[in-house]
Protein backbone atom coordinates (compact mmCIF):
# COMPACT_ATOMS: atom_id res chain seq x y z
CA UNK A 1 0.00 0.00 0.00
CA UNK A 2 1.52 3.30 -1.16
CA UNK A 3 1.51 6.48 0.96
CA UNK A 4 0.04 9.65 -0.53
CA UNK A 5 -0.78 13.09 0.82
CA UNK A 6 -3.66 15.48 0.41
CA UNK A 7 -1.46 17.59 -1.88
CA UNK A 8 -1.01 14.62 -4.24
CA UNK A 9 -4.77 14.26 -4.54
CA UNK A 10 -5.32 18.00 -5.17
CA UNK A 11 -2.67 18.01 -7.90
CA UNK A 12 -4.35 15.12 -9.69
CA UNK A 13 -7.81 16.74 -9.51
CA UNK A 14 -6.53 20.07 -10.81
CA UNK A 15 -5.86 18.51 -14.23
CA UNK A 16 -8.48 15.78 -14.47
CA UNK A 17 -12.14 15.22 -13.66
CA UNK A 18 -11.50 11.54 -12.88
CA UNK A 19 -8.94 10.14 -10.48
CA UNK A 20 -8.19 6.74 -8.98
CA UNK A 21 -6.33 6.23 -5.74
CA UNK A 22 -6.68 2.50 -5.22
CA UNK A 23 -5.38 0.80 -2.07
CA UNK A 24 -3.42 3.83 -0.88
CA UNK A 25 -2.60 5.07 2.60
CA UNK A 26 -3.56 8.75 2.93
CA UNK A 27 -1.20 10.11 5.57
CA UNK A 28 -2.33 13.75 5.74
CA UNK A 29 -5.60 15.64 5.94
CA UNK A 30 -7.57 16.17 2.74
CA UNK A 31 -9.40 19.45 2.18
CA UNK A 32 -10.83 19.64 -1.33
CA UNK A 33 -12.74 22.80 -2.26
CA UNK A 34 -13.82 22.95 -5.89
CA UNK A 35 -13.97 26.46 -7.30
CA UNK A 36 -16.73 25.78 -9.80
CA UNK A 37 -19.47 23.37 -10.66
CA UNK A 38 -18.08 20.38 -12.54
CA UNK A 39 -18.36 16.64 -13.01
CA UNK A 40 -15.87 14.81 -10.87
CA UNK A 41 -15.24 11.14 -10.10
CA UNK A 42 -12.81 9.99 -7.39
CA UNK A 43 -12.21 6.32 -6.63
CA UNK A 44 -10.51 5.52 -3.28
CA UNK A 45 -11.36 1.80 -3.25
CA UNK A 46 -9.45 -0.11 -0.56
CA UNK A 47 -7.68 2.96 0.83
CA UNK A 48 -6.98 4.00 4.42
CA UNK A 49 -7.49 7.54 5.72
CA UNK A 50 -5.50 8.42 8.84
CA UNK A 51 -6.66 12.05 9.02
CA UNK A 52 -9.84 14.09 8.29
CA UNK A 53 -11.32 14.13 4.79
CA UNK A 54 -13.29 17.21 3.62
CA UNK A 55 -14.78 17.94 0.21
CA UNK A 56 -16.82 20.99 -0.87
CA UNK A 57 -18.49 21.26 -4.29
CA UNK A 58 -20.58 24.24 -5.39
CA UNK A 59 -22.62 22.01 -7.70
CA UNK A 60 -22.18 19.65 -10.61
CA UNK A 61 -22.09 15.86 -10.53
CA UNK A 62 -20.03 14.34 -7.75
CA UNK A 63 -19.16 10.65 -7.66
CA UNK A 64 -17.11 9.31 -4.75
CA UNK A 65 -16.17 5.66 -4.29
CA UNK A 66 -14.95 4.64 -0.83
CA UNK A 67 -15.62 0.90 -1.18
CA UNK A 68 -13.63 -1.09 1.36
CA UNK A 69 -11.99 2.04 2.78
CA UNK A 70 -10.99 2.53 6.41
CA UNK A 71 -11.49 5.96 7.99
CA UNK A 72 -9.77 6.77 11.27
CA UNK A 73 -10.94 10.38 11.37
CA UNK A 74 -13.90 12.56 10.39
CA UNK A 75 -15.41 12.79 6.91
CA UNK A 76 -17.33 15.83 5.64
CA UNK A 77 -18.85 16.11 2.15
CA UNK A 78 -20.96 19.03 0.91
CA UNK A 79 -22.49 19.59 -2.52
CA UNK A 80 -24.56 22.78 -2.51
CA UNK A 81 -26.61 22.30 -5.68
CA UNK A 82 -25.56 19.31 -7.76
CA UNK A 83 -26.18 15.57 -7.51
CA UNK A 84 -23.95 13.12 -5.66
CA UNK A 85 -23.26 9.40 -5.88
CA UNK A 86 -21.34 8.23 -2.83
CA UNK A 87 -20.47 4.62 -2.06
CA UNK A 88 -19.22 3.31 1.29
CA UNK A 89 -19.67 -0.34 0.36
CA UNK A 90 -17.88 -2.52 2.98
CA UNK A 91 -16.19 0.62 4.37
CA UNK A 92 -15.13 1.00 8.00
CA UNK A 93 -15.98 4.38 9.55
CA UNK A 94 -14.24 4.71 12.92
CA UNK A 95 -15.13 8.33 13.56
CA UNK A 96 -17.81 10.64 12.14
CA UNK A 97 -19.44 11.20 8.74
CA UNK A 98 -21.40 14.29 7.72
CA UNK A 99 -22.96 14.77 4.29
CA UNK A 100 -25.14 17.65 3.08
CA UNK A 101 -26.43 18.16 -0.43
CA UNK A 102 -29.29 20.01 -2.06
CA UNK A 103 -29.52 17.76 -5.09
CA UNK A 104 -30.21 14.06 -5.58
CA UNK A 105 -27.86 11.91 -3.50
CA UNK A 106 -27.27 8.22 -4.12
CA UNK A 107 -25.78 6.35 -1.15
CA UNK A 108 -24.49 2.81 -0.79
CA UNK A 109 -23.66 1.75 2.76
CA UNK A 110 -24.19 -2.01 2.37
CA UNK A 111 -22.00 -4.10 4.68
CA UNK A 112 -20.29 -1.00 6.09
CA UNK A 113 -19.03 -0.90 9.69
CA UNK A 114 -19.36 2.27 11.72
CA UNK A 115 -19.18 4.11 15.02
CA UNK A 116 -19.32 7.77 15.97
CA UNK A 117 -21.84 10.02 14.23
CA UNK A 118 -23.31 9.57 10.77
CA UNK A 119 -25.25 12.74 9.92
CA UNK A 120 -27.07 12.87 6.58
CA UNK A 121 -29.40 15.86 6.67
CA UNK A 122 -31.64 17.74 4.23
CA UNK A 123 -30.91 15.25 1.47
CA UNK A 124 -32.89 13.83 -1.43
CA UNK A 125 -31.68 10.26 -1.03
CA UNK A 126 -31.66 7.10 -3.09
CA UNK A 127 -29.65 4.27 -1.66
CA UNK A 128 -29.16 1.15 0.38
CA UNK A 129 -28.06 0.75 4.00
CA UNK A 130 -28.25 -3.02 4.39
CA UNK A 131 -26.10 -5.13 6.72
CA UNK A 132 -24.41 -2.17 8.40
CA UNK A 133 -22.46 -3.29 11.47
CA UNK A 134 -21.97 -1.30 14.66
CA UNK A 135 -18.30 -1.48 15.64
CA UNK A 136 -18.84 -0.35 19.22
CA UNK A 137 -22.02 0.53 21.11
CA UNK A 138 -21.58 3.75 23.09
CA UNK A 139 -23.50 6.90 23.99
CA UNK A 140 -21.62 9.02 21.40
CA UNK A 141 -22.89 7.05 18.41
CA UNK A 142 -25.65 8.62 16.36
CA UNK A 143 -27.25 7.80 13.02
CA UNK A 144 -29.12 10.88 11.79
CA UNK A 145 -31.14 11.29 8.58
CA UNK A 146 -33.33 14.20 9.65
CA UNK A 147 -35.30 16.34 7.18
CA UNK A 148 -34.33 14.12 4.25
CA UNK A 149 -36.44 12.81 1.39
CA UNK A 150 -36.13 9.27 0.01
CA UNK A 151 -37.58 9.04 -3.51
CA UNK A 152 -36.95 5.31 -4.01
CA UNK A 153 -37.21 2.19 -1.87
CA UNK A 154 -34.87 2.41 1.09
CA UNK A 155 -33.55 -0.60 3.00
CA UNK A 156 -31.82 -0.92 6.36
CA UNK A 157 -32.29 -4.69 6.42
CA UNK A 158 -30.03 -6.51 8.92
CA UNK A 159 -28.23 -3.29 9.90
CA UNK A 160 -27.06 -2.32 13.39
CA UNK A 161 -27.79 1.32 14.25
CA UNK A 162 -27.71 3.42 17.38
CA UNK A 163 -29.50 6.61 18.50
CA UNK A 164 -31.40 6.74 15.22
CA UNK A 165 -32.92 10.11 14.30
CA UNK A 166 -35.21 10.14 11.24
CA UNK A 167 -37.22 13.15 12.40
CA UNK A 168 -39.18 14.98 9.67
CA UNK A 169 -38.07 12.57 6.94
CA UNK A 170 -40.22 11.60 3.96
CA UNK A 171 -40.02 8.06 2.57
CA UNK A 172 -41.84 8.20 -0.76
CA UNK A 173 -41.48 4.50 -1.53
CA UNK A 174 -41.11 1.35 0.58
CA UNK A 175 -39.23 1.54 3.88
CA UNK A 176 -37.52 -1.74 4.77
CA UNK A 177 -36.18 -2.35 8.28
CA UNK A 178 -36.25 -6.16 8.29
CA UNK A 179 -34.09 -7.81 10.98
CA UNK A 180 -32.49 -4.45 11.85
CA UNK A 181 -31.06 -3.82 15.32
CA UNK A 182 -31.24 -0.49 17.11
CA UNK A 183 -28.76 -0.98 19.92
CA UNK A 184 -29.22 2.02 22.17
CA UNK A 185 -27.74 3.15 25.44
CA UNK A 186 -30.09 3.49 28.41
CA UNK A 187 -30.43 7.24 27.91
CA UNK A 188 -30.91 7.13 24.13
CA UNK A 189 -34.03 6.74 22.04
CA UNK A 190 -34.84 6.20 18.38
CA UNK A 191 -36.64 9.11 16.83
CA UNK A 192 -39.16 8.57 14.03
CA UNK A 193 -41.18 11.69 14.91
CA UNK A 194 -43.22 13.43 12.22
CA UNK A 195 -42.07 11.01 9.51
CA UNK A 196 -44.09 10.40 6.34
CA UNK A 197 -44.05 6.77 5.23
CA UNK A 198 -45.71 6.93 1.79
CA UNK A 199 -44.97 3.38 0.68
CA UNK A 200 -45.18 0.09 2.56
CA UNK A 201 -43.18 -0.13 5.78
CA UNK A 202 -41.56 -3.31 7.06
CA UNK A 203 -40.28 -3.53 10.64
CA UNK A 204 -40.55 -7.32 10.83
CA UNK A 205 -38.14 -8.96 13.27
CA UNK A 206 -36.67 -5.57 14.17
CA UNK A 207 -34.96 -5.16 17.54
CA UNK A 208 -35.76 -1.88 19.29
CA UNK A 209 -33.52 -2.18 22.33
CA UNK A 210 -34.68 0.74 24.44
CA UNK A 211 -37.10 3.51 23.42
CA UNK A 212 -38.61 4.47 20.09
CA UNK A 213 -40.99 7.29 19.20
CA UNK A 214 -43.23 7.53 16.12
CA UNK A 215 -45.13 10.58 17.38
CA UNK A 216 -47.15 12.47 14.75
CA UNK A 217 -45.95 10.20 11.93
CA UNK A 218 -48.14 9.14 9.00
CA UNK A 219 -48.21 5.70 7.40
CA UNK A 220 -49.90 6.10 4.01
CA UNK A 221 -49.61 2.40 3.14
CA UNK A 222 -49.56 -0.85 5.09
CA UNK A 223 -47.04 -1.32 7.91
CA UNK A 224 -45.84 -4.45 9.64
CA UNK A 225 -44.19 -4.84 13.06
CA UNK A 226 -44.72 -8.61 13.15
CA UNK A 227 -42.39 -11.16 14.76
CA UNK A 228 -40.39 -8.51 16.64
CA UNK A 229 -39.90 -10.80 19.63
CA UNK A 230 -36.71 -9.35 21.15
CA UNK A 231 -38.12 -6.05 22.42
CA UNK A 232 -38.78 -7.00 26.04
CA UNK A 233 -37.15 -3.74 27.22
CA UNK A 234 -38.56 -1.48 24.50
CA UNK A 235 -40.97 1.40 25.17
CA UNK A 236 -42.65 2.43 21.91
CA UNK A 237 -44.85 5.51 21.50
CA UNK A 238 -47.34 5.85 18.62
CA UNK A 239 -49.14 8.93 19.94
CA UNK A 240 -50.71 11.07 17.24
CA UNK A 241 -49.87 8.55 14.53
CA UNK A 242 -52.20 8.01 11.57
CA UNK A 243 -52.26 4.53 10.01
CA UNK A 244 -54.14 4.86 6.72
CA UNK A 245 -53.85 1.22 5.64
CA UNK A 246 -53.55 -2.07 7.48
CA UNK A 247 -51.12 -2.37 10.37
CA UNK A 248 -49.83 -5.59 11.95
CA UNK A 249 -48.23 -6.09 15.38
CA UNK A 250 -48.76 -9.87 15.41
CA UNK A 251 -46.39 -12.13 17.36
CA UNK A 252 -44.32 -9.21 18.68
CA UNK A 253 -43.00 -8.42 22.14
CA UNK A 254 -42.71 -4.97 23.78
CA UNK A 255 -42.17 -3.59 27.27
CA UNK A 256 -44.79 -0.91 26.75
CA UNK A 257 -46.84 0.56 23.91
CA UNK A 258 -48.67 3.90 23.94
CA UNK A 259 -51.38 4.99 21.49
CA UNK A 260 -52.73 8.45 22.39
CA UNK A 261 -54.89 10.34 19.87
CA UNK A 262 -53.98 7.84 17.15
CA UNK A 263 -56.04 6.88 14.10
CA UNK A 264 -56.37 3.51 12.40
CA UNK A 265 -58.16 4.05 9.08
CA UNK A 266 -58.03 0.36 8.17
CA UNK A 267 -57.83 -2.95 10.03
CA UNK A 268 -55.30 -3.21 12.89
CA UNK A 269 -54.05 -6.60 14.05
CA UNK A 270 -52.51 -7.24 17.48
CA UNK A 271 -52.87 -11.04 17.47
CA UNK A 272 -50.48 -12.90 19.78
CA UNK A 273 -48.89 -9.59 20.80
CA UNK A 274 -47.11 -9.70 24.17
CA UNK A 275 -46.76 -6.41 26.01
CA UNK A 276 -46.17 -5.64 29.67
CA UNK A 277 -48.14 -2.38 29.55
CA UNK A 278 -50.49 -1.14 26.84
CA UNK A 279 -52.12 2.30 26.84
CA UNK A 280 -54.87 3.14 24.32
CA UNK A 281 -56.49 6.54 24.83
CA UNK A 282 -58.73 8.55 22.50
CA UNK A 283 -57.97 6.18 19.62
CA UNK A 284 -60.20 5.63 16.59
CA UNK A 285 -60.34 2.18 14.96
CA UNK A 286 -62.37 2.96 11.84
CA UNK A 287 -62.29 -0.58 10.44
CA UNK A 288 -61.81 -2.64 13.61
CA UNK A 289 -58.91 -4.14 15.55
CA UNK A 290 -58.15 -7.75 16.41
CA UNK A 291 -56.55 -8.47 19.79
CA UNK A 292 -57.16 -12.24 19.70
CA UNK A 293 -54.67 -14.13 21.91
CA UNK A 294 -52.86 -10.93 22.84
CA UNK A 295 -51.12 -11.03 26.24
CA UNK A 296 -51.38 -7.72 28.09
CA UNK A 297 -49.90 -7.81 31.59
CA UNK A 298 -51.33 -4.49 32.77
CA UNK A 299 -53.20 -1.48 31.50
CA UNK A 300 -55.84 1.08 32.46
CA UNK A 301 -59.64 0.90 32.34
CA UNK A 302 -59.99 2.85 29.08
CA UNK A 303 -57.66 0.48 27.23
CA UNK A 304 -59.53 -2.63 28.36
CA UNK A 305 -62.82 -0.91 27.50
CA UNK A 306 -61.60 -0.18 23.94
CA UNK A 307 -60.42 -3.76 23.43
CA UNK A 308 -63.71 -5.10 24.81
CA UNK A 309 -65.59 -2.92 22.35
CA UNK A 310 -63.53 -4.28 19.44
CA UNK A 311 -64.37 -7.86 20.46
CA UNK A 312 -68.04 -6.89 20.69
CA UNK A 313 -67.85 -5.87 17.02
CA UNK A 314 -66.53 -9.36 16.23
CA UNK A 315 -69.26 -10.95 18.41
CA UNK A 316 -66.54 -12.76 20.39
CA UNK A 317 -68.42 -13.28 23.66
CA UNK A 318 -65.58 -15.12 25.40
CA UNK A 319 -63.07 -12.29 24.96
CA UNK A 320 -65.73 -9.67 25.71
CA UNK A 321 -66.23 -11.23 29.14
CA UNK A 322 -62.50 -11.53 29.69
CA UNK A 323 -61.82 -7.85 29.00
CA UNK A 324 -64.95 -6.76 30.82
CA UNK A 325 -63.56 -8.46 33.92
CA UNK A 326 -60.18 -6.78 33.40
CA UNK A 327 -61.93 -3.46 32.93
CA UNK A 328 -63.69 -3.90 36.26
CA UNK A 329 -60.44 -4.85 38.00
CA UNK A 330 -58.78 -1.73 36.58
CA UNK A 331 -61.80 0.35 37.69
CA UNK A 332 -61.47 -1.13 41.16
CA UNK A 333 -57.87 0.10 41.33
CA UNK A 334 -58.97 3.57 40.27
CA UNK A 335 -61.75 3.86 42.87
CA UNK A 336 -61.22 5.80 46.05
CA UNK A 337 -62.72 3.83 48.94
CA UNK A 338 -63.56 7.07 50.75
CA UNK A 339 -65.44 8.75 47.90
CA UNK A 340 -67.11 5.69 46.33
CA UNK A 341 -67.22 3.25 49.21
CA UNK A 342 -70.10 1.03 48.08
CA UNK A 343 -68.89 0.78 44.47
CA UNK A 344 -65.51 -0.27 45.80
CA UNK A 345 -67.04 -2.90 48.11
CA UNK A 346 -69.30 -4.32 45.39
CA UNK A 347 -66.43 -4.60 42.92
CA UNK A 348 -64.30 -6.32 45.55
CA UNK A 349 -67.06 -8.81 46.29
CA UNK A 350 -67.66 -9.41 42.60
CA UNK A 351 -63.98 -10.15 41.99
CA UNK A 352 -63.65 -12.36 45.08
CA UNK A 353 -66.85 -14.31 44.41
CA UNK A 354 -66.47 -15.16 40.70
CA UNK A 355 -63.74 -12.97 39.16
CA UNK A 356 -66.32 -10.71 37.56
CA UNK A 357 -68.26 -13.58 36.03
CA UNK A 358 -65.31 -15.63 34.72
CA UNK A 359 -64.70 -18.29 37.40
CA UNK A 360 -67.44 -20.69 38.57
CA UNK A 361 -64.89 -22.50 40.79
CA UNK A 362 -64.25 -19.26 42.65
CA UNK A 363 -68.02 -18.97 43.12
CA UNK A 364 -68.20 -22.46 44.63
CA UNK A 365 -65.22 -21.72 46.91
CA UNK A 366 -66.78 -18.42 47.98
CA UNK A 367 -70.11 -20.13 48.80
CA UNK A 368 -68.50 -22.95 50.81
CA UNK A 369 -66.19 -20.53 52.63
CA UNK A 370 -69.11 -18.29 53.65
CA UNK A 371 -71.07 -21.36 54.66
CA UNK A 372 -68.27 -22.67 56.90
CA UNK A 373 -67.62 -19.27 58.52
CA UNK A 374 -71.27 -18.48 59.28
CA UNK A 375 -72.14 -22.05 60.29
CA UNK A 376 -69.20 -22.14 62.73
CA UNK A 377 -70.35 -18.81 64.18
CA UNK A 378 -73.93 -20.10 64.36
CA UNK A 379 -72.88 -23.31 66.19
CA UNK A 380 -70.92 -21.41 68.85
CA UNK A 381 -73.81 -18.99 69.37
CA UNK A 382 -76.11 -21.85 70.48
CA UNK A 383 -76.86 -22.35 74.17
CA UNK A 384 -76.33 -26.08 73.76
CA UNK A 385 -73.62 -27.46 71.47
CA UNK A 386 -74.42 -30.54 69.34
CA UNK A 387 -71.16 -32.16 70.50
CA UNK A 388 -68.91 -32.32 73.52
CA UNK A 389 -65.35 -31.03 73.63
CA UNK A 390 -62.55 -33.53 74.11
CA UNK A 391 -61.71 -36.91 72.69
CA UNK A 392 -63.74 -39.91 73.83
CA UNK A 393 -63.61 -42.58 71.11
CA UNK A 394 -64.03 -43.04 67.37
CA UNK A 395 -67.74 -43.81 67.63
CA UNK A 396 -68.35 -40.54 69.42
CA UNK A 397 -66.24 -38.66 66.84
CA UNK A 398 -68.11 -40.20 63.89
CA UNK A 399 -71.45 -39.47 65.50
CA UNK A 400 -70.60 -35.82 66.18
CA UNK A 401 -69.15 -35.42 62.66
CA UNK A 402 -72.31 -36.86 61.12
CA UNK A 403 -74.50 -34.40 63.05
CA UNK A 404 -72.33 -31.40 62.06
CA UNK A 405 -72.26 -32.39 58.35
CA UNK A 406 -76.02 -32.98 58.30
CA UNK A 407 -76.79 -29.58 59.78
CA UNK A 408 -74.13 -27.86 57.65
CA UNK A 409 -75.76 -29.13 54.46
CA UNK A 410 -79.13 -27.90 55.71
CA UNK A 411 -77.50 -24.57 56.59
CA UNK A 412 -76.30 -24.23 52.97
CA UNK A 413 -79.91 -24.58 51.77
CA UNK A 414 -80.98 -20.96 52.09
CA UNK A 415 -84.69 -21.90 52.39
CA UNK A 416 -84.12 -23.79 55.66
CA UNK A 417 -86.26 -22.87 58.68
CA UNK A 418 -84.92 -20.45 61.24
CA UNK A 419 -85.43 -23.07 63.97
CA UNK A 420 -83.80 -25.97 62.07
CA UNK A 421 -81.58 -26.56 65.15
CA UNK A 422 -84.29 -25.81 67.72
CA UNK A 423 -83.15 -28.69 69.95
CA UNK A 424 -79.89 -26.86 70.66
CA UNK A 425 -81.54 -23.66 71.91
CA UNK A 426 -80.56 -20.94 69.34
CA UNK A 427 -80.22 -17.42 70.67
CA UNK A 428 -81.10 -14.06 69.11
CA UNK A 429 -77.50 -13.85 67.91
CA UNK A 430 -77.97 -17.25 66.29
CA UNK A 431 -80.90 -15.95 64.23
CA UNK A 432 -78.90 -12.89 63.14
CA UNK A 433 -75.95 -15.03 62.05
CA UNK A 434 -78.33 -17.38 60.23
CA UNK A 435 -79.87 -14.45 58.36
CA UNK A 436 -76.48 -13.03 57.32
CA UNK A 437 -75.34 -16.51 56.30
CA UNK A 438 -78.37 -16.87 54.01
CA UNK A 439 -77.54 -13.53 52.37
CA UNK A 440 -73.89 -14.37 51.66
CA UNK A 441 -74.54 -17.99 50.70
CA UNK A 442 -77.35 -16.91 48.38
CA UNK A 443 -75.04 -14.31 46.82
CA UNK A 444 -72.37 -16.98 46.31
CA UNK A 445 -74.85 -19.35 44.64
CA UNK A 446 -76.03 -16.56 42.34
CA UNK A 447 -72.44 -15.64 41.41
CA UNK A 448 -71.65 -19.30 40.71
CA UNK A 449 -74.62 -19.59 38.37
CA UNK A 450 -73.65 -16.36 36.61
CA UNK A 451 -70.15 -17.69 36.00
CA UNK A 452 -71.57 -21.00 34.67
CA UNK A 453 -73.70 -19.02 32.22
CA UNK A 454 -70.87 -16.85 30.93
CA UNK A 455 -70.69 -18.46 27.48
CA UNK A 456 -74.45 -18.38 27.06
CA UNK A 457 -74.96 -14.71 27.79
CA UNK A 458 -76.53 -12.69 25.02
Amino acid sequence: MNDITGADILNRLSSSSEAQFLNVNVITSIDISLAQSRMITIDFTGSTFQHPFSLFAPGGILKLIFDGCIFHSNIRIENTSGSSDISFLRATINSGLEVSSYGKTVFTFDNASWKGKIILEKLDIVGSFQNMNLIESNQFNKFSLTRSKFSQNISFAKSELQNVDFQNCEFQKDFIFLYAKLLNTNSGFDNFKNVSFNGQSFFNNTLFENQVSFNQSIFEDSVSFTDSKLNKNCHVDFSGVCFKKRVFFDYSLFKSMVFNNSEFKDMASFQYLKVEQLIISRVAFFNGANFLNATIAKSDRETFQVIKHEFEKLNNKVEVLNYQAREMIAYERELNIKSKRWDFVLLKLNRISNKHGLSWSRGVLFTLSCGIIFFAAYIFSLNSLPFKWGWQNFNSFYSASGIIIKYFIRFLIITHDLDFMQNYQPTALSFLIDFLGKVFIGYGIYQTIQAFRKYGKG
